[in-house]
């Protein structure tokens, strides 16, 4: 079972949250605010001034209609949401105000070839508790089975849309076996209203410094001999950071660059982590913009690369 335009319409134009709130009118025109005021940074700065053949403004009208008779703050954002979907375009998606609490499922997923594995698993979760295991295979999530193509829009809608209490999967085990679960999600309690002239002040500069630690962690393992390995969740360093690791990897014979799970990040790491391998300067991509294309080059670090 595929995730495809089908469970767009009706996942997220019938978008219900679990605690569906009665919605004022105050909410639902600042959401048509949000909405239009997106719809014009689109049709001002979207690279492709024909929108992939999108009829931006007839999918506007047809998404400010829908919000008219939404019936919760979930289904308003739902229709936002689906309105940058159409666009099919990863780059491109609505990020709604963050939720008041954490919703946590104790485990992590990733496409390896064409299927869809555990990755990751909190021993003392609800779906290690349930049998959930490292090298499982996610074969349907809430009834819809992921690939690479889908794969990110069920984790931005189960995540950062509608987060749940509960999800039903249905996994496959390595010896072939299937089985059907339902997991119960972790749910930390936050603050609707918080004080930041006192004591959550220390709590928000905490969780910030966390986000931040996490976001440019790096590893590394060299203690096989002539081996050095790098795994980099996220394209995060600095340039000269970059140089850093790499004059330890030139210390080996062989290095292992491990992008497995990598969500992209920042550009000019990209290009210096390239230019670390050629003696020359070497043309990457073409950049296209709506006014122009520009070649985009790395730069060789010269006598000092690999």
């Amino acid at each position: 079972m595929k995730l495809n335009s089908i469970f767009a319409l009706i996942i997220l134009f019938n978008f219900v949250c679990v605690n569906a709130q009665q919605i004022s009118s105050f909410e639902r025109e600042r959401h048509r605010g949000m909405l239009e005021t997106i719809k014009n940074d689109i049709k001002k700065n979207y690279y492709d001034p024909n929108f992939k053949g999108i009829d931006l403004e007839a999918n506007f009208k047809a998404a400010d209609e829908k919000m008219k008779k939404a019936a919760s703050i979930g289904q308003l954002s739902g229709i936002i949401a689906q309105f940058m979907l159409d666009f099919d375009d990863s780059h491109l998606f609505f990020i709604p105000p963050g939720k008041v609490n954490k919703t946590d499922y104790g485990f992590e997923m990733r496409m390896i070839g064409d299927k869809c594995l555990v990755v990751k698993l909190d021993e003392k979760s609800d779906a290690a508790q349930k049998g959930l295991k490292i090298g499982d295979r996610i074969y349907s999530f809430e009834g819809f089975g992921p690939d690479r193509a889908t794969l990110w829009k069920m984790e931005y809608y189960f995540n950062r849309l509608n987060p749940r209490p509960a999800l039903k999967m249905t996994v496959i085990k390595p010896d072939g076996k299937s089985a059907d679960i339902e997991i119960l999600a972790k749910i930390t309690p936050g603050k609707q209203i918080m004080d930041a002239t006192g004591g959550d002040l220390n709590q928000i500069i905490r969780e910030s410094e966390e986000a931040y630690l996490k976001s440019v962690k790096q590893y590394f393992y060299e203690k096989i001999d002539g081996l050095f390995i790098w795994k980099m969740p996220q394209f995060s360093l600095e340039p000269t950071k970059v140089d850093d690791l790499m004059n330890k990897a030139k210390k080996s014979q062989a290095m292992i660059l491990d992008l497995r799970g990598n969500s992209g990040g920042r550009v000019d790491m990209v290009l210096r982590l390239i230019g670390n391998f050629f003696p020359e300067d070497l043309k990457v991509y073409d950049e296209k913009t709506r006014k122009e294309t520009n070649e985009i080059i790395a730069k060789t670090r010269g006598k000092n690369f690999i």
